[in-house]
C-alpha cells in the first residue's frame, strides 16, 4: 500500500510523543489497520497492516484482536521481539504478533472488547451481544427484548457497546426494529441507546449514534448523521453537546483527558447514509482530539486520499514505535514467543 496522504496540526505529534501514546485505527474501506505515532514531536509514523473489511479494535493488557470480514484475530504484543526484529532491531518498541483467531462467518462483527467472559462483540448480523469461545462460531449472551429472535437479518443494525468495570452496560443501535433490515426504511434519527441490564432505552430519537463509552458518571457517544460528540450524565439524566465536527462519526476512545474520535467522508454509494444533515458540510476522513473539560480541539488529522472511512479507534498506551507482523505474513513462522525471556527468531 503507498502511504496515504495526509495533514495534521503540529500539536498531534506533540501529544503522541509527550505521552506516549499510538493511535489504532481501523479504515474497512481501505482494508487497513493503522497505526500512527512519533517518535520525535514534529513527524507522524504510520504502520499498515491489511485486513478483509477490519472494524473492532480491542485492547486488553499486552493483547490487541482485530474484526474483520469473517473472523476475529488475537496478537501478542512481545516488545523483546520487535528489539531482535531481523534487519530493524532499532525500529520497534513494540511488536503484535498473531496468536488466536475466532471464525465468526458472516456476522458483521462491529466494535468488540474484553470483558470478565471473555472477548465480546457486537454482532449486527444477529441483533446481539457475543462473546468468543472455541466451540461455536460465537456465544449469543443478549439481545433487546424487542428482537424476538436470533436470526441473520440485521433488524436493528447493533454497532456500539460500552463496558463498565467488565460488564457490557449500553448498546448502541438505529432503530427499535425486529423485521429484516428495519432500520433502513425509519428515520436516520430513529436511533437509541440501550440500557443492557435493565432492558430499556435510556436516549431515543437519535440520529445514527455510535460508540457509547462510559467515563466516570458520564456516557459519551457519537451522533454520526449530525457529527456531534454527546454526553449523557449518568445521575442527572441531562444531555449535552461537546463538539461538532466535520465528518460522519465513528470509532471515540479516550486518554489522558482527552477523546480521540474518528471522522468519515460521505459514502456516496450507500442511498441509507445519503442526505444526511452532516453532509452538508464538508466531511473528512481522520481523527480529531477533543479535550473533555473545555470541547476544544487540541490535534487533529486529515487523510486527503485512499483512506475515506474510518471505524474504530483506540489508544495503545506505553509504545510509540509499534510494528505488527499480520496471520499471512512470511514471519510469522519465524517469531516464536514462550515466556517474557523465552523469544526467539528462528530460521528455517
Amino acid at each position: 500500500m503507498e502511504k496515504p496522504l495526509l495533514y495534521y496540526t503540529e500539536t498531534l505529534p506533540r501529544l503522541l510523543y509527550d505521552n506516549n501514546y499510538t493511535l489504532a485505527l481501523t479504515a474497512y474501506q481501505a482494508g487497513k489497520l493503522i497505526l500512527v505515532s512519533s517518535t520525535d514531536r514534529k513527524n507522524l509514523t504510520l504502520f499498515a497492516k491489511s485486513f478483509k473489511r477490519p472494524m473492532g479494535i480491542a485492547l486488553d493488557g499486552d493483547k490487541l484482536a482485530v474484526a474483520s470480514k469473517f473472523e476475529v484475530d488475537v496478537f501478542k504484543n512481545v516488545p523483546k521481539l520487535a528489539k531482535t526484529f531481523p534487519g530493524k532491531s532499532k525500529e520497534y518498541d513494540a511488536l503484535y504478533i498473531p496468536q488466536l483467531t475466532y471464525y465468526t462467518g458472516y456476522s458483521d462483527i462491529h466494535e468488540i472488547a474484553w470483558g470478565k467472559e471473555g472477548l465480546w462483540a457486537v454482532n449486527t448480523t444477529f441483533s446481539c451481544l457475543s462473546v468468543m469461545d472455541d466451540a461455536h462460531n460465537f456465544f449469543p449472551k443478549w439481545k433487546p427484548w424487542f428482537i424476538s429472535g436470533l436470526v441473520p437479518e440485521d433488524r436493528c443494525h447493533m454497532n456500539g457497546f460500552a463496558l463498565d468495570q467488565g460488564v457490557p452496560v449500553y448498546v448502541s443501535m438505529y432503530d427499535q426494529s425486529d423485521t429484516k433490515e428495519g432500520w433502513r426504511k425509519t428515520p436516520f434519527d430513529s436511533g437509541l441507546i440501550v440500557d443492557v441490564n435493565k432492558q430499556e432505552i435510556v436516549c431515543d430519537k437519535l440520529p445514527m449514534p455510535h460508540s457509547p463509552m462510559v467515563s466516570g458518571k458520564s456516557l459519551y457517544f457519537l451522533l454520526s448523521a449530525v457529527g456531534k460528540v454527546m454526553e449523557f450524565d449518568l445521575s442527572t439524566r441531562e444531555i449535552r453537546e461537546i463538539a461538532t465536527l466535520d465528518g460522519f462519526l465513528r470509532g471515540m476512545t479516550e486518554a489522558g483527558g482527552y477523546l480521540f474520535i474518528g471522522r468519515s467522508e460521505k459514502r456516496e454509494s450507500a442511498k441509507t447514509f445519503k442526505d444526511l444533515p452532516v453532509h452538508q458540510n464538508k466531511c473528512t476522513a481522520g481523527i480529531s482530539v477533543i479535550d473533555k473539560s473545555s470541547g476544544t480541539v487540541a490535534a487533529s488529522l486529515t487523510f486527503t486520499e485512499r483512506i475515506r472511512e474510518i471505524f474504530s479507534l483506540r489508544v495503545i498506551e506505553g509504545f510509540n514505535s509499534p510494528c505488527m507482523i499480520g496471520t499471512s505474513d512470511t514471519q510469522r513462522k519465524h517469531c516464536i514467543h514462550l515466556s517474557e525471556d523465552l523469544n526467539y527468531w528462528v530460521k528455517i
